[in-house]
């Protein structure tokens, strides 16, 4: 893995960060030290990422619609529009079955990681919803 992910071809592909952006140019330079070069520079950190992986629990995933109707606090989502990892037309019925008020700031023409994409936006989007 840590061969592939100094492929920039590969970084850019479905099957690592390609997804994630709808400018693959962004996915060189801070993006690939933050989200690819961080995990491989320290094998405590890799095998850290990799326990992570491959214990995850799919069956709490499965229950969290159960989790999301007990939810009490004000949420908001900032979702890309072209998300291809959590689609937003499976945003829309998770957020109706939710137990709290939720709002949703669709950002177009953005994938996986608008505070990525679009920073300023996501910022202002917070600062607003953490002071109404």
């Amino acid at each position: 893995m840590q061969t592939l992910l100094r492929s920039a071809q590969f970084r850019g592909s479905r099957f690592a960060f390609g997804g994630a952006l709808n400018d693959l140019s962004a996915i060189d330079g801070e993006f690939a030290k933050l989200f690819a070069q961080y995990w491989f520079e320290h094998p405590m950190r890799y095998a850290g990422m990799v326990r992570y992986l491959t214990g995850l629990d799919f069956s709490l995933i499965d229950r969290l619609p159960e989790v999301h109707e007990k939810i009490t606090a004000p949420i908001h989502f900032i979702w890309g529009a072209d998300d291809k990892t959590f689609p937003l037309e499976l945003a829309k019925p998770m957020i109706s079955s939710m137990g709290s008020a939720v709002s949703l700031r669709t950002v177009e023409h953005c994938r996986f990681l608008p505070q990525k994409e679009y920073p300023r936006l996501v910022a202002s989007e917070v600062c607003a919803f953490m002071t109404d």
